[in-house]
């Protein structure tokens, strides 16, 4: 055995006692972690008016238990009774649904067609996204939507549609597009390009798309031709993320957070703006989910260990109230866990979706 092939294997058995050791250190501290975890999953929590509190139902080994953030207790008709709109078709069951409700008639379809629930994660956020867009057509006049053959790209100086089958440029169909955007002030590449590329929904909004100055577009294809509409935004508002939204009401077309961390809803209609009364909301870091209805939303945010809810009103999102979830202290066995073992091993991590090495510092 030559000098090559001698250094060759004391290389691979590094390699492999390395290989060997990572994986030992992986599973340990996973398990142990894994062992020691005894916390429970927050309750589900939505905002009542008829209480002006947050009311919370939660799974115990003693049944049902159904509270408020004051740890007032109810039944479970109660609890049915005073989040109306969430419950409306338990209601209409036991024939509890009143005709009105905060001061407005109602019906089950007027409540079931405001109702909503609006979800974002940073995994879903920070993900890879192949920049090929399907855009579909907004007037079709048929009830469901079709997906097109083709999507369409934005590069630096054109927005091109490319068959799907042949993997060809349509180039009659890109040039009369880009002729729009050339016509409308857009600038060549675009920044954000946010859509739903599903049938799964009632209708199709198109795309929002921000171009390299960051002004706001809204694109959509009306049997066959363009459309291209600029979005006038108020000075110092540059959006970082667009979540276009396209609820059954029809009221908002996005959800908006923008370079300062402030969330914003556009609405459908005239385009306008609508802050909304949270604080800083980072979508790369902190996870989020809506749960309105045609009077109040509730949203959670969550970020790191932390839990809040704000309940806002829907016509100009005020915010009505707040709780934030208490942090619970970790148990003797997690301080020890620590303090013996105090890293941790991963390989996913709830901030993308790409696989590979991190340690986690515990006890920070």
């Amino acid at each position: 055995m030559n000098k090559i092939e001698k250094l060759l294997v004391i290389v691979g058995r590094i390699f492999f006692v390395c290989v060997c050791v990572f994986l030992v250190v992986w599973i340990l501290t996973w398990a142990f972690h894994f062992a020691a975890d005894t916390s429970d999953k927050p309750p589900f929590t939505l905002y009542s008016a008829d209480i002006d509190d947050f009311a919370m139902f939660k799974n115990e080994d003693s049944g049902k238990h159904y509270y408020d953030s004051h740890a007032n207790e109810y039944t479970e008709a109660q609890f049915y009774e005073m989040l109306p709109t969430f419950y409306c078709k338990q209601l209409i069951v036991n024939e509890k649904l009143p005709d009105t409700l905060y001061g407005r008639p109602v019906s089950a379809k007027f409540i079931q067609n405001e109702n909503f629930t609006f979800k974002t994660a940073p995994a879903a956020v920070n993900k890879r996204e192949i920049a090929l867009y399907p855009l579909m057509e907004s007037m079709s006049g048929r009830v469901d939507l079709e997906m097109p053959t083709d999507v369409f790209r934005i590069t630096g100086n054109a927005i091109e549609f490319v068959d799907m089958a042949t993997n060809s440029v349509d180039e009659t169909k890109s040039d009369l597009f880009t002729k729009m955007f050339v016509q409308k002030g857009f600038a060549f590449p675009a920044h954000i390009i946010s859509g739903n590329p599903t049938t799964k929904k009632e209708y199709d909004n198109g795309y929002l798309i921000t171009d390299s100055n960051d002004k706001l577009f809204h694109l959509k294809m009306q049997r066959g031709r363009p459309y291209l509409r600029p979005i006038e935004l108020p000075d110092g508002i540059v959006p970082k993320h667009i979540f276009v939204t396209e609820f059954r009401n029809q009221r908002s077309l996005a959800f908006i957070s923008d370079t300062e961390n402030r969330f914003w809803m556009l609405d459908a209609k005239n385009y306008g703006l609508r802050k909304a009364e949270i604080p800083d909301f980072n979508p790369e870091t902190d996870g989020m989910m809506i749960i309105g209805n045609f009077h109040d939303w509730t949203v959670s945010v969550s970020s790191g260990d932390q839990l809040r809810y704000f309940a806002l009103a829907a016509d100009d999102l005020h915010c009505l109230k707040s709780y934030e979830v208490p942090t619970e202290e970790p148990t003797q066995l997690q301080r020890i866990g620590n303090i013996l073992i105090p890293i941790q091993l991963k390989f996913l991590s709830g901030l993308d979706g790409d696989v590979w090495p991190r340690v986690a510092v515990l006890g920070e």
